[in-house]
């Protein structure tokens, strides 16, 4: 069975004890981390009724293509309706760090 191409970003900034070697490293029988972990600023405010940022703006920061077959991007805020993963546009997924500890 050939293993999934996953690409991986960052948006704005991590915690302090997040380390993206280790992510870049990951071993796995089902899914490859494909080229380098790009990191993308988050220099706009939150524009959801709840202060939390929503699909919208949170896809527009990301690029629409990757090395892998589809992209997953971590965040340390808050996402529309306060979910923890939210599933973008064009094989793109937000995984957020917000009140995880």
């Amino acid at each position: 069975m050939q293993k999934t191409r996953i690409s991986m970003a960052t948006i704005g900034h991590m915690p302090i004890n997040f380390e993206v070697g280790k992510v870049a490293k990951w071993k796995s029988s089902l899914f490859e981390v494909v080229g380098n972990i790009e990191s993308y600023s988050l220099n706009i405010n939150s524009d959801g009724d709840d202060w939390e940022y929503t699909d919208s703006a949170l896809s527009q920061r990301l690029p629409v293509s990757g090395a892998g077959e589809f992209m997953i991007a971590i965040v340390n805020v808050r996402l529309e309706l306060n979910w923890y993963t939210r599933g973008l546009d064009n094989n793109r997924v937000v995984f957020t760090f917000h009140e995880i500890q």
